[in-house]
């Protein structure tokens, strides 16, 4: 699931057009945190290096720092918290998932008789 989500950033283009980017975005801004576990998981994407302004994107900047643009400079400016919120929401799909499986699973035996 991590792999998931880490393949999501490493798709991040930071357009609004391209739906990863805009649901990277959204998610950062909505649950107001800064990569998977903090701003240095945007180190590591294609975005950030070839972007070649040295910042994260603008979803990670605290809504409180209007003088926020990204940069690494300031990192107090970002976002501190990681996105356990996110995790969590996961985990509970996948979770939910399977227990539907295994219902679906054992009710579709019963009525075939095995």
């Amino acid at each position: 699931m991590i792999n998931n989500m880490i393949s999501v950033f490493q798709r991040y283009t930071g357009s609004s057009q391209d739906p990863y980017s805009d649901a990277v975005d959204a998610t950062q801004k909505e649950l107001q945190c800064c990569g998977i576990y903090d701003y240095r998981d945007w180190l590591a994407t294609p975005w950030f290096n070839h972007s070649g302004q040295g910042s994260v994107p603008r979803s990670c900047c605290n809504s409180t720092y209007h003088t926020c643009n990204g940069t690494l400079e300031l990192p107090g400016l970002l976002y501190p918290k990681v996105c356990e919120a996110l995790l969590f929401v996961l985990h509970l799909i996948i979770w939910s998932a399977l227990a539907v499986v295994l219902v679906e699973v054992g009710t579709t035996r019963g009525h075939w008789g095995v």
